[in-house]
């Protein structure tokens, strides 16, 4: 590889303060005449091979990064991104400015650490011939004037079907990009970006393997002569330092690298700038003709070019062979003779330029000589030949139709082919417009070696012994790449992401966590706070929408999908189901509903004693558990307390119903498990919690205690003539003295429930089960109780120890741990489980807003909603048993009671139409999903089922998931970027994920 191979182009994909510059002057500089020659390319000094400049032409606009040397002759680039045509567009001036930015090596790529200084100007005047030009530049005070040319390479100046010529780049990462110029067959591109000391730095791909719409090939940096030193060519030195990827679909596309081990994956698109010009463009249509049929060397071939301008007059037609000038002609009729042209394949073009500089291509003519006689006919042959000569017959045998290869195999393609009035001369095979081979003898057959992933359409095309030719009909093939090595530190990132978040939503989140480390992480999330759900309904109310219960619903999963303190609202939402209140009888207020879910957010992190406290009085729990308007006993009338409230907080909310060991354990007393209460206790307990009623009442006047005025905003009051005084016993033996008042035995009740032993382990147990496992075992529950027990500063019951317990225990961090034991895990929640999609997949609505309600629907939902569960004991038990293998296995499952033969049918219909209209709900709440991150890899199966893997499942999927998807997609009609086809795919991919075991475990 010469040095000039290495030569690197890059465009500049704009950084915010020069884009934001740039925009400025566009809308200044309106000159008419910037519709010049379009002078996108890569441009160098073959004299000086190792330093160059890329131009990127947009309409009126320029944009050109010089990739150069530093004093000590590192790679270093500058950046001209905006400036004016003037000289009938002919010459483009503008400023230099150069930039430090975030190391290459940063997950997260912040743009406001991206800092710009203007160093210079610079000139460009370009020859008449629009293939020359003088370049004079001025940095940091050293002038320089240089001459360029257009480089070449590739075999056509023109391009197969689309141009991926551009500046690309990520809009939400502004400040890096990719320069690409693409020549026919092959490309040419430029990453800049920064290195570990955030200066510019360049990496080269110069050249490499074009397959349909994805690029591959090495990439390498280059020392060379420091740009205010005269140029040396010793001093260009080129060191291969890794491998890239693009994967164009359109104006966007995926940039996958991995520079000195270091890999990562860049949304990328096309950056639109320039006004577009009132001149019309001229068009031009050639065609290659021959003296003789077939044409055998030395051939003739005449170039006669058809130009007109709607608008004014046609200046010059410049004829190509490849991507050399050959000729021009200025006057019509527009012509062009090549001679002497020996045995082999041509590309001829022809460029027409106007009198405003306006230009169009012609489309590239192939023309085939041969050596002796034979066939061939201008532009490659079509059905036939000359007089009654019949075409040929051929069909591909082997492979057979959908067949499937591993990548890096050798696929042996077999064609039997005939000529009924002569001889076939050769068949040559293409997987889509690449030729990979051909036979000039039967049996015609050809091996493709070392084929890359990839979803291929294969024909044969036979041509006679007097040029006729004929394709065969398609096979379609699929080579799967072999699943991506997640090393396990990502897998651990995803798998934690997935424990402790409503999902992922992109790759770079889990490479930032890496980056930032779990404590790091945590301590982010525990400082973060919460959208009020009572502020939604009030903002709701304030723009005349009725405060329905809906709009509860709403607020939760405005937090689910689009708060940052995702930590918090998993946190709120287990304590949810631990402390449960539902919608479902009796009906809540919205506001009940609303100030609950605040309230356990804002307890999310704090201590379980005060956690308990304000479940207690808030009036939502004592209108679910009827310890609102509860009274002292009346022997007269033979009423006593309710009890609901008395024995839940117990059994459900904080000592279970046996006593425990520190490790979660039963106690055993002579073979039976020990009870924590009984009917006497209940009835204790019952007696501390009466008196208690809406705020904002007269409490001295006993006659309005049942019914009092309701509020749902404000902790419950007493009213102490209904409280019962006389002394209560409650468990382990504890008696509260008589004479107390209604907040004074509560909080005595409170406090020696807070200090039980089963505390630590009872809600510790449950903490693991929603978000690690379903199964702990004992030491498990034992390390998290005893954080529960003292966050290591004495204090008891601090929920931000316990939870950080629960997900930084070995256990839950043990990677091998997930993939090999089979009593780990636990079925991800079906609510759980769309907010991953939604969040994934990037879900947005026109208004920011949702309108999911009810999903609790067995047969046309989820089976489960928030706030909306069948009854104080949540959706399920924690201690629930699926009869078969688990229960005998002594496992519980607790999310398995919901799964039910009506509940998976549902829930598989709800994700199929989920995935099938791309979105959910209608209107300005309608949350449509982003696909365009997964439609870039949709032609290469292998590639999209590893980053679903990643989003979805860890990293963790299945090899039989895998290879269902890519199979499926192979399957499927051949892709195109211009239909539906590619958003076909994905959504089959996503269909297949959706209904997965893979998705619906984690582990």
């Amino acid at each position: 590889m010469n040095a000039q191979q290495q030569s690197p182009r890059r465009r500049l994909a704009g950084f915010d303060k020069l884009i934001a510059l740039f925009a400025l002057l566009v809308a200044l500089f309106t000159s008419p005449l910037a519709s010049a020659a379009n002078y996108t390319d890569i441009w160098w000094n073959s004299a000086e091979s190792g330093w160059g400049v890329t131009l990127t032409h947009h309409n009126d606009k320029l944009f050109g990064v010089w990739y150069i040397y530093d004093s000590a002759g590192k790679p270093y680039w500058v950046v001209m991104s905006d400036g004016v045509f003037s000289n009938e567009g002919r010459t483009f001036t503008g400023s230099i400015h150069t930039t430090r930015g975030p190391s290459y090596r940063e997950a997260i790529f912040r743009s406001q650490n991206v800092s710009t200084r203007q160093v210079g100007t610079a000139k460009i005047d370009f020859d008449a011939d629009e293939e020359n030009a003088t370049a004079t530049y001025t940095i940091d005070g050293m002038t320089s004037t240089k001459r360029i040319t257009r480089q070449a390479y590739g075999i056509a100046p023109t391009n197969f079907g689309v141009d991926h010529s551009d500046m690309w780049w990520d809009d939400k990462e502004s400040g890096w990009g990719l320069s690409v110029s693409h020549h026919g067959d092959n490309i040419f591109a430029v990453w800049y970006t920064y290195g570990e000391d955030g200066k510019p730095l360049w990496v080269v791909m110069p050249g490499g393997v074009l397959n349909g719409n994805t690029f591959t090939g090495t990439m390498y940096t280059t020392t060379g002569s420091p740009y205010m030193a005269g140029f040396d060519a010793k001093q260009t030195q080129v060191t291969p330092v890794g491998t890239a990827k693009i994967t164009f679909n359109g104006t966007q596309g995926l940039f996958e690298s991995d520079f000195k081990g270091f890999q990562q994956f860049k949304q990328i698109k096309r950056l639109a700038f320039g006004k577009e010009s009132s001149n019309k463009k001229p068009t031009i249509q050639l065609a290659a003709t021959a003296g003789a049929s077939p044409l055998v060397a030395p051939a003739t071939v005449t170039l006669k070019a058809t130009a007109a301008d709607s608008d004014g007059t046609v200046s010059k037609v410049s004829f190509f062979q490849g991507c050399n000038m050959i000729g021009a002609d200025s006057a019509a009729p527009y012509e062009f003779t090549v001679s002497n042209l020996p045995a082999g394949k041509y590309y001829f073009s022809a460029r027409v330029s106007d009198d405003k500089g306006g230009t169009a291509l012609a489309s590239t003519q192939m023309i085939e000589v041969k050596s002796g006689t034979g066939g061939g006919t201008p532009g490659g042959g079509g059905g036939g030949g000359s007089g009654t000569n019949k075409a040929p017959t051929v069909s591909i045998t082997a492979p057979v139709a959908n067949a499937q290869f591993a990548q890096g195999a050798s696929i042996t393609i077999v064609a039997t082919a005939a000529d009924s009035d002569g001889t076939v001369a050769k068949v040559e095979f293409l997987a889509g417009a690449t030729k990979v081979g051909e036979a000039l003898a039967s049996p015609w057959q050809v091996t493709w070696s070392a084929v890359p992933a990839g979803a291929y359409s294969l024909t044969a095309v036979a041509t006679d012994d007097k040029g006729a030719t004929k394709t065969s009909s398609a096979i379609s093939v699929t080579v799967i790449p072999p699943a991506i090595v997640v090393d396990a530190a990502t897998k651990d990132a995803a798998r934690f992401l997935t424990q402790a978040t409503f999902g992922i939503k992109s790759i770079a989140e889990i490479d930032a966590l890496k980056s930032q480390g779990y404590e790091g992480w945590l301590n982010q999330q525990f400082a973060l706070g919460w959208s009020s759900h009572v502020g939604y309904v009030d903002l709701r109310v304030a723009v005349n929408e009725k405060p329905d219960e809906e709009r509860a619903y709403e607020a939760i999963w405005q937090q689910w999908l689009l708060d940052n303190g995702q930590l918090r609202a998993r946190m709120a939402f287990a304590l949810s189901e631990i402390f449960v209140i539902s919608n479902i009888a009796p009906d809540l207020d919205t506001y009940a509903m609303a100030s609950y879910m605040d309230m356990l957010n804002k307890n999310a992190f704090g201590n379980y004693r005060q956690l308990l406290e304000d479940v207690t009085l808030h009036p939502a729990m004592g209108y679910y558990l009827n310890m609102i308007g509860s009274k002292k006993a009346d022997p007269a009338k033979g009423t006593h307390p309710n009890e609901n409230f008395a024995r839940e907080v117990m059994q459900l909310f904080s000592i279970g119903l046996y006593k425990l060991n520190a490790d979660g354990t039963r106690v055993i007393e002579g073979g039976l498990p020990v009870n924590t209460y009984d009917q006497t206790v209940i009835g204790g307990m019952a007696a501390a919690f009466t008196g208690w009623n809406f705020a904002g009442n007269d409490t001295s006047n006993a006659a309005i205690f049942n019914p009092a005025k309701e509020n749902w905003r404000d902790p419950m009051v007493a009213w102490e003539m209904w409280h019962d005084t006389n002394a209560k016993t409650i468990f382990n033996g504890i008696v509260i003295p008589a004479g107390g008042n209604a907040r004074g035995d509560m909080k005595a009740v409170l406090d020696a429930l807070a200090n039980h032993p089963n505390v630590g382990p009872f809600v510790g147990r449950e903490l693991i089960q929603r978000f690690v496992t379903s199964n702990p075992s004992p030491a498990y529950i034992g390390r998290v109780a005893a954080a529960f027990n003292n966050n290591g500063s004495g204090v008891r019951g601090d929920l931000r120890a316990t939870l950080r317990a629960v997900l930084m225990d070995p256990e839950a961090r043990d990677v091998n741990k997930a993939a090999t034991d089979p009593t780990f895990g636990k079925q991800r929640e079906p609510v759980i489980r769309f907010a991953n999609f939604l969040r994934g997949l990037n879900a947005t609505s026109p208004s920011g807003r949702n309108k999911i309600w009810y999903l609790d629907s067995a047969d046309e939902g989820l089976n489960q909603s928030p706030l909306l569960s069948p009854s104080v004991f949540n959706f399920f038990s924690p201690n629930y048993r699926q009869p078969g293998p688990l229960s005998a296995a002594n496992l519980v499952a607790p999310e398995f009671q919901i799964t039910t033969e009506t509940s998976m049918v549902g829930g598989l219909n709800f994700f199929s139409k989920l995935v099938k209209n791309g979105s959910y709900g209608s209107g300005d709440t309608k949350l449509t999903m982003n696909l365009a991150e997964l439609n870039a890899l949709a032609n290469t199966p292998g590639a999209l089922a590893d980053r679903l893997s990643l989003l979805f499942m860890n990293g963790m999927m299945s090899e039989g998931l895998r290879s269902t998807i890519v199979s499926t997609l192979g399957a499927m009609p051949a892709m195109k970027t211009n239909d539906t086809t590619v958003t076909d795919r994905v959504r089959a991919a996503l269909i297949l994920v959706s209904l997965s075991p893979d998705f619906v475990i984690q582990k």
